[in-house]
């Protein structure tokens, strides 16, 4: 029998941050980023030691493009 991993979960900041770099409209991409910037600092006062150096790192690259994002640094698609 083979056993394969389960692909990981995304996180609720990881779905929003995704939905956030997607939106065109500039009103809801704003809305998404504090949303998104709101997950992020809720999963890491959560998840306390235990969040692991991998998506300590995926939040850091995330808060740092989302503020290039927020201040029209880079565009969406």
């Amino acid at each position: 029998m083979d056993h394969k991993t389960p692909p990981p979960v995304a996180t609720e900041w990881q779905r929003l941050y995704s939905v956030a770099l997607s939106e065109p409209d500039h009103e809801k991409r704003h809305r998404l980023i504090r949303q998104t910037e709101k997950a992020i600092g809720d999963r890491y006062s959560g998840a306390g030691r235990t969040l692991g150096d991998d998506e300590t790192r995926q939040m850091a690259e995330a808060v740092w493009t989302l503020l290039q994002l927020r201040r029209g640094i880079i565009s969406v698609p």
